[in-house]
């Protein structure tokens, strides 16, 4: 790594004639100097305790990069590429924020976000695939997309380790999560009408009033699943395999068929 200490305009001379940089520490660097036409690419860089803000990393791409302890605060990241990128810092025990940013259509491929913040977010068609979500917490972010009086809800999560996530009072509605592992973790108030959640771990997920109308559960894990603490169901569908957790939800026990 080079030195942290390098001034901003020679970090920015390198940016500008690379189009990105490779192996650099850009350790409280100020992005806000970089111009908002260039299609950055960082690789092997890190960021410590550093705030990130302003426009110009809208479609950027971020190959195997650590942040530690820093904060994505109304940054432009729409259509930005994460791959295999570190958010999470093991020492400290804490991961990034992301404060009011514009994230839509980022692409998360194989990071870990683990203890990482979402608050107040446009994340409008958010992919996050093979990502570590652990202890996540997502608060008053909007995945949805508004044309006239046309709105409409998009997000991926694709074989996500989202144990202990939060996502408590968020409209999910029309998502997909599909081979995520989401024990423990909070949906309670949330919308999932319509929401894809395809052979998923939901053992003990906490789901007190949400609304699961509609919602594909098929080839999910649902042990301990409660119909009775959902606000709703109709139309939801299911494995048959996993139908004797739900009867035994409402006190109901299927017993096998007799000769």
């Amino acid at each position: 790594m080079c030195d942290p200490t390098i001034p901003n305009e020679q970090i920015l001379n390198q940016i500008e004639v690379n189009r990105g940089c490779t192996d650099l520490d850009l350790s409280g660097f100020d992005f806000e100097l970089v111009g908002k036409d260039d299609e950055l690419t960082f690789e092997n860089c890190r960021l410590s305790n550093t705030r990130v803000t302003g426009d110009a990393l809208h479609s950027s791409i971020w190959v195997n990069c650590k942040f530690q302890c820093c904060e994505f605060s109304g940054a432009d990241l729409r259509e930005a590429r994460f791959d295999r990128c570190r958010f999470f810092d093991q020492n400290e025990n804490k991961g990034v924020s992301f404060r009011f940013c514009n994230m839509a259509s980022a692409r998360f491929f194989g990071c870990n976000l683990a203890l990482s913040i979402l608050i107040g977010c446009n994340a409008y068609d958010i992919t996050f695939k093979n990502c570590q979500m652990v202890g996540a917490k997502i608060e008053t972010t909007d995945f949805e997309h508004v044309i006239g009086r046309v709105r409409r809800n998009k997000a991926l999560f694709e074989s996500c380790n989202m144990t202990d996530v939060v996502m408590e009072k968020l409209d999910l509605s029309s998502c997909e999560f599909v081979d995520c592992i989401l024990k423990s973790a909070m949906l309670r108030r949330s919308r999932l009408v319509n929401t894809t959640l395809k052979s998923c771990d939901l053992i003990f997920t906490e789901i007190e009033d949400a609304d699961f109308s509609g919602a594909d559960l098929r080839g999910s894990k649902l042990d301990g699943f409660s119909l009775l603490e959902i606000s709703g169901y109709s139309g939801m569908s299911i494995t048959a395999s996993e139908q004797h957790h739900l009867l035994h939800s409402l006190g109901i026990e299927v017993s096998p068929n007799e000769d």
